[in-house]
């Protein structure tokens, strides 16, 4: 997760605009890194919006690439099929299937 901190010099009692709360120092960001596998990463958040996004907004980061991604595998060797059945994320599984996860691939070892 990506986080911005305050400039040092940017003290709370310093601001007129009064949209900030004393207690908020750190803003996080929720923007997804480029380098991200978006299929895995909405597994493991479990946002089927975020996924369906992908496919259907042409302006999405992850619009070109989500298809080749939605099959690789993770550094333990598991496809985000695999994993979010793992998880037991029904409803994300459906969604991988419709739009297009291999259901019949096997690991490097051979296994389903």
């Amino acid at each position: 997760m990506l986080q911005w901190k305050m400039p040092a010099d940017d003290k709370p009692e310093d601001r007129t605009s009064g949209g900030c709360d004393e207690q908020e120092e750190v803003a996080v960001a929720t923007e997804t890194p480029e380098d991200t596998n978006i299929a895995l990463h909405c597994v493991y958040k479990d946002d089927i919006e975020r996924f369906i996004k992908c496919f259907e907004d042409e302006e999405d980061l992850f619009h070109e690439v989500v298809n080749e991604q939605m099959n690789e595998r993770d550094e333990n060797g598991k496809s985000p099929l695999e994993v979010a059945a793992v998880l037991g994320r029904v409803d994300m599984i459906r969604e991988l299937v419709t739009r297009g996860a291999e259901v019949n691939a096997v690991t490097v070892k051979g296994n389903v």
